[in-house]
């Protein structure tokens, strides 16, 4: 069940990374039952699927970073770029998303980050607004990042 921890994700170069946290940890935002669901069901899947999908690749993809393996996809296999893209980029959403997320994170930005966000969205109340509705427009998971 998904609330048990994660199954082995398969042989292959791609692991699953520990939360970095309890499960529990980020109850005031999210809580513990969808945190194990995301965790150890939907990105253990991405990486069980990405290793099976890197297996049919080339072997010297096999010691490549995820990072790396999604921005030279046009090299690999046609077959195979779909698999990788969409699950090596879940994957590697994922794993930002668990590492940039704390117990005691959250709140209005400050400093330099501030000073981008309240002049290019007019605020982080309009920024806010802004980013909820690219995810909910977004096709499939609503995945959204600023950088």
């Amino acid at each position: 069940p998904w609330d048990e921890e994660p199954q082995e994700t398969s042989d292959g170069p791609f692991v699953l990374p520990p939360l970095p946290y309890p499960a529990d940890g980020l109850e005031r935002a999210i809580d513990r039952d969808t945190m194990l669901i995301h965790h150890g069901r939907h990105h253990a899947a991405y990486v069980r699927n990405l290793n099976d999908a890197i297996k049919k690749a080339p072997s010297e993809w096999r010691t490549k970073p995820i990072a790396e393996i999604l921005t030279r996809l046009s090299e690999l296999p046609p077959e195979l770029r779909d698999a990788v893209r969409n699950q090596g980029g879940g994957h590697d959403n994922h794993s930002i998303f668990w590492s940039i997320m704390s117990p005691g994170g959250g709140g209005a930005p400050t400093g330099r980050i501030a000073e981008i966000v309240n002049d290019r969205f007019g605020g982080f109340e309009a920024f806010k607004a802004k980013f909820n509705e690219s995810g909910e427009k977004r096709f499939g998971s609503g995945w959204v990042w600023l950088v």
